[in-house]
């Protein structure tokens, strides 16, 4: 089923300080926008390992009302 979601792209590496900081980002954007989060933030990796982390595509998303 078709949902709405609320996205942030980033690049660099998917340690854990780097996805805590852009999903902290991302839930305050939300909140100040007024949207109620439906659940956890996902994560989706679009990049082979060997490429440059400037490079790499990243996204941290959350689903939202």
């Amino acid at each position: 089923p078709a949902y709405r979601a609320a996205v942030i792209r980033f690049s660099g590496f998917h340690n854990d300080d780097n996805l805590e900081s852009h999903a902290l980002e991302l839930t305050q954007w939300v909140a100040h926008k007024g949207l109620r989060m439906v659940g956890e933030p996902t994560y989706a990796f679009y990049d082979p390992p060997w490429t440059l982390p400037f490079l790499r595509r990243n996204e941290v998303m959350v689903v939202v009302e």
